[in-house]
């Protein structure tokens, strides 16, 4: 069935149905008013014969209760009418021949006359007009129910067309477009959604016959390509064993110079070592260096000191013993002794102390031993111990440290990363200046001891601050300089005492090196 005969076919039914319940209770309620009226009209004829008809009765008047009853059976509805007397004298029936009905109503209605009852009148009321006027009633709502309903219908069809080709053309369309008829037009100007739809399948259309006659295009291009290749697989299959011949060739190549860098990689590796190593000897041999030289002074001045008394003590031992020793020689001797031996004893314990912080810096530079020490106090040997290299120049050091810092670490990488800042201060940060000062703080900070170290030299270049721990890095390359110092440095820091260090300096105002490092080393 068609959408348009399903909603014609829905609606007259709805409309039949709510029609048919609205006309039956209608029309019930009229039979129910008429019955009511006709038992109003009974009630009140009845009342009407038995008074007017009371009198003739009492008196057995018949010619007059005829022509009351005759007159009354004029009445339509009235089908008969039978006037009874109490004592049996008075038994009139009367009837209209011009009703036949079988549906009647009989009425019975006594007559009193004085008080008294003389007698009864039974009234027989037919519903034949009530019975016509419903009949006629429910066919003209019969009719007029069947002429709304074609009309409904005639309406209904009407409207329903103007919805409905639209669909069908549409659905044609979508028909058409499924079969592969991309050419058919639809003519729907419409501004409702119908009109919207209609224009969203034109451009639907459109979209997919432009889609298809680019899929077209394309795909005869890719069949153009498809020829193209083939003409040329043969010269790519050649290319490609030429290429898989080049490529095996150059991995055999890069394998081999793989192996040539991991060579010399390894080479470099060991060098490295043997550089720090060097640099780290270097260092040593330096300080040995530097406490024979500091070593030599208090020595000499020990031996002058003890050559001179030597001397005096044979001319005094001379003078004893030949008896021209007099007061004032001996105690011009006393003195000299007691001067040559103050100068003595000072020189061999300078001499002493210089070997004793050597020995323990040399010691710890080598073993690389884990030990407690106090960390003010080992910079302080440290500084002793190289004191030679800065004593000739106009740079003033000097070690600060508000509480006592004790450290279980390493004490010769400390002594290496000290040597090496106080020798690029050296060499670097007072390059052609006539003075200088470097100062050292320590602090304790919670676990962590913080060694700022600041000389006020020339400063270091933004540029060079990138590089300055890098290896093999140096500003004096071709002057003796390995680039390996503030690199050893960045590494005992890190690596051997677990700790961190940062480089700022500005050119002209100095530079500043934090080392942060652990007070116990696990």
């Amino acid at each position: 069935m068609k959408l348009q005969a399903k909603i014609i076919l829905t609606v007259i039914i709805i409309t039949i149905t709510v029609n048919f319940l609205f006309q039956y209770n209608f029309i019930r309620i009229q039979k129910r008013d008429s019955l009511l009226e006709l038992s109003s009209k009974i009630e009140k004829t009845n009342n009407l014969l038995s008074k007017i008809n009371s009198g003739p009765m009492f008196y057995y008047d018949t010619s007059l209760i005829e022509t009351n009853i005759l007159s009354f059976l004029k009445d339509p509805e009235i089908k008969s009418i039978r006037v009874i007397e109490s004592s049996g004298e008075i038994d009139l029936f009367y009837e209209n021949k011009d009703i036949s009905s079988d549906e009647v109503i009989e009425v019975g209605t006594d007559v009193y006359y004085g008080g008294d009852k003389i007698g009864r009148i039974v009234t027989i009321y037919s519903k034949d007009i009530i019975n016509s006027k419903i009949a006629n009633f429910i066919k003209t709502i019969l009719f007029s129910l069947v002429a709304g309903t074609l009309l409904l219908s005639i309406i209904l069809l009407i409207i329903i067309r103007q919805i409905i080709r639209p669909i069908i053309e549409l659905t044609d369309l979508s028909f058409e477009i499924s079969n592969g008829n991309l050419d058919k037009e639809i003519h729907i100007h419409s501004r409702d959604e119908i009109g919207t739809l209609s224009r969203s399948f034109m451009k639907m259309r459109d979209s997919i016959k432009e889609k298809i006659q680019s899929l077209y295009i394309e795909n005869e291009e890719r069949k153009r390509a498809e020829i193209a290749l083939t003409y040329k697989t043969d010269e790519l299959a050649n290319a490609n064993r030429e290429l898989k011949a080049h490529r095996i060739h150059l991995e055999e190549l890069v394998q081999q110079r793989t192996s040539e860098l991991q060579e010399s990689l390894d080479r470099l590796g060991k060098t490295k070592d043997q550089l720090v190593q060097s640099e780290k000897m270097a260092s040593l041999g330096d300080l040995v260096a530097g406490v024979a030289h500091e070593i030599n002074t208090p020595i000499g001045i020990g031996v002058t000191a003890a050559s001179h008394l030597e001397n005096e003590t044979a001319r005094f031992s001379k003078k004893y013993k030949s008896g021209e020793m007099s007061k004032s020689m001996f105690e011009s001797y006393v003195d000299l002794a007691s001067e040559s031996s103050r100068m003595i004893l000072s020189n061999l314990l300078r001499a002493a102390n210089l070997i004793k912080s050597f020995k323990k810096v040399a010691v710890d530079q080598s073993s690389e031993e884990k030990r407690s020490f106090n960390l003010k106090e080992y910079i302080d040997e440290i500084l002793l111990s190289i004191h030679s290299k800065f004593k000739h120049t106009n740079v003033n050091i000097s070690v600060e440290s508000l509480e006592e810092v004790i450290m279980d670490s390493y004490p010769g990488a400390l002594s290496q990363i000290v040597t090496n800042l106080v020798m690029n201060s050296l060499q670097h940060g007072f390059e052609n200046m006539e003075k200088g000062s470097i100062t050292i703080n320590i602090l304790k900070n919670g676990e962590y001891s913080e060694i700022i170290y600041s000389d006020t030299g020339i400063g270091i270049d933004k540029e060079i601050q990138k590089r300055i721990f890098d290896p093999f890095f140096t500003t004096k390359r071709g002057q003796g300089g390995s680039g390996l110092g503030m690199n050893i440095v960045y590494n005992l820091v890190t690596q051997t005492l677990k700790g961190s260090i940062i480089c700022e300096s500005e050119l002209g105002q100095g530079t500043t090196f934090k080392i942060r490092l652990p007070l116990i080393i696990e």
